[in-house]
């Protein structure tokens, strides 16, 4: 994930929840972009192209 996402991740991760109710705080933490997009992948039962995808778009309704 790019650096605007990055700065902007606690905001993301509210948003992220409110729309996949399933998700927990342990879903969406973690340092390293590859294990976190391998959890919601499995989470959601979507491609990390649509995982990107989704944050993206949340990222740019959050603007």
């Amino acid at each position: 994930m790019n650096q605007v996402i990055t700065n902007n991740w606690e905001k993301l991760k509210i948003m992220l929840k409110h729309q996949f109710s399933q998700l927990t705080d342990e879903d969406l933490s973690s340092n390293n972009e590859q294990h976190l997009l391998a959890r919601l992948q499995e989470k959601l039962g979507v491609t990390e192209n649509q995982i990107r995808s989704i944050i993206y778009r949340l990222h740019a309704k959050s603007l």
